[in-house]
């Protein structure tokens, strides 16, 4: 990961139940080069170089397995994190090329996000160790973009006056500072890594899945599962480091914060309706894979544009054209270190999408972003966030002593509205780490119940909940017990 170029590498799936009858190979792999074979132009040969290249052809995927995968990519980004650099990592490639399973894995072979948050967890478990004076904390949220729409995974489903649930959805806003965000989006306090896993858990259980026919559980959405990593450490760490920690706790004044952002990003897969029966099953499948295709089209064009920024100099972006692209917009060219994984097939059939897949990671490549440690970014948002709401009360007891007409009532319903915005943030900032714990283990109890209920109520058709539904949510409900459980001897402990 030379400077901070984004990182790109490729990853051939094996061969699958449903390449039957159809296993003629397009793609050679050999270190870190890839070469593609045309079978429809005469043999023709197409070369391409990446930062990684991971053949899982080979006989029982030994050369690519999933924890290979993770220790070759890992370490930096892992390092990036506990810096106070943001991180993104995201997969792409088509439908069936192995997205999720490079992202999310199985219980028998974990994938990059499970992994990387177990790592994350023990790295500031020991770090917490070596020098009790500091102080982590990590927050979660997991939300998914279907259809251009936003949907938070982490809440419970709510019907009604209950306020918003998992199934309303989001808007997109933009602050100067820190740039594009979801509003009332959930973060949930965690205090252990089993707790961030099972949320990821949760997260994936309810996320939009439909049988294709390249995918028997194809990703209907764009998923992006964020950790927000803040540390707090003595600003003479170093020199104390080895020294018994004196009584009490330092001041705020003489600790030194670093918060990092982590994204990590399961895409839904390109596709050609045609090839994935979209178009022969309905609307609903058809508008899926419309949303899907159209905002994969602008993920590579704003891919497309910042390499050619990277050779010619600036140029327009277009990352406003898609709320995926918008969300993405630190770890494409801005202030993030970024991993893209490549998923391909090997068979020819696939020669099309692959092409294309190579092509979009060969432009990544060129992308160079503009990453910097995030230091006492809290304070400094308070403070901006501070004079913002100052200046909109002023603002609006300026505009309350006016009779205009309709154009001053509209201006005003837009200064309360921008400071409505401006005050939950600055709630949100000022949040301390207790109150966090309480609400995430109320969400958890919440969740806890309709996991329990799904449990307990007949599902489906023929009157009953299939086995491996209802052990799904038994394992959910034990581990959102004990959630419950741990969270609260952690809040006792803190008061």
């Amino acid at each position: 990961m030379p400077s901070d170029r984004v990182t790109v590498a490729v990853r051939v799936r094996p061969w699958l139940g449903t390449d039957r009858g159809a296993r003629r190979c397009s793609i050679a792999v050999d270190g870190n080069a890839a070469e593609l074979l045309d079978p429809q132009n005469g043999g023709r040969r197409a070369q391409f170089c990446f930062d990684h290249c991971f053949d899982s052809l080979a006989t029982l995927d030994a050369q690519a397995d999933q924890e290979i995968i993770f220790d070759t990519l890992a370490g930096r980004l892992l390092t990036s994190a506990a810096d106070g650099y943001n991180v993104t990592v995201f997969a792409y490639g088509q439908t069936g090329s192995g997205k999720s399973y490079t992202m999310t894995g199985s219980s028998a072979a974990p994938g990059f996000t499970p992994r990387f948050v177990s790592a994350l967890c023990a790295n500031c478990e020991a770090a917490r160790q070596a020098n009790p004076r500091s102080e982590y904390a990590i927050e979660a949220s997991y939300l998914e973009i279907y259809n251009e729409t936003i949907r938070d995974l982490l809440l419970p489903i709510r019907s009604g006056k209950g306020g918003k649930g998992a199934g309303a959805s989001l808007r997109v806003r933009e602050h100067p500072r820190t740039g594009p965000y979801v509003e009332d989006l959930s973060k949930i306090a965690c205090s252990t890594a089993a707790q961030v896993s099972t949320l990821l858990e949760h997260g994936n259980s309810v996320r939009a899945v439909r049988g294709t026919n390249m995918n028997a559980a194809s990703s209907r959405s764009h998923a992006i599962f964020s950790i927000r990593l803040t540390q707090r450490q003595p600003i003479d760490a170093d020199a104390d480091e080895d020294a018994a920690p004196t009584a009490g706790t330092p001041s705020r004044a003489s600790m030194i914060e670093r918060v990092s952002k982590v994204h990590l990003v399961d895409l839904a897969g390109s596709e050609r309706a045609k090839r994935t029966g979209a178009a022969a099953v309905g609307r609903v499948q058809l508008s899926e894979a419309g949303a899907i295709n159209s905002s994969l089209a602008t993920l590579g064009a704003v891919i497309s544009a910042l390499a050619a920024a990277g050779r010619r100099g600036t140029t327009h972006v277009p990352y406003r054209e898609s709320v995926l692209t918008f969300l993405l917009r630190d770890g494409l060219g801005g202030n993030a270190r970024t991993l893209m994984l490549a998923t391909v097939s090997p068979a020819a059939v696939d020669f099309q999408e692959t092409w294309s897949t190579l092509r979009y990671a060969d432009s990544a490549k060129r992308i160079v972003n503009e990453a910097r440690p995030n230091l006492d970014p809290t304070q400094t948002l308070v403070l901006q966030l501070r004079d913002e709401i100052d200046e909109l009360r002023a603002a609006l007891r300026r505009g309350s002593g006016k009779g205009g007409g309709p154009a001053d009532a509209a201006a005003m319903a837009a200064v309360r509205e921008e400071l409505g915005v401006s005050e939950k943030l600055m709630a949100e900032a000022t949040e301390t780490w207790e109150m966090k714990l309480r609400r995430a283990a109320a969400l958890a109890e919440e969740r806890l119940q309709q996991a329990e209920k799904m449990v307990a109520e007949p599902t489906g058709t023929a009157g009953h909940t299939a086995p491996g539904t209802r052990r799904k949510y038994q394992r959910m409900a034990a581990a959102l017990r004990w959630i419950i459980v741990s969270g609260e001897e952690v809040l006792s402990r803190s008061q």
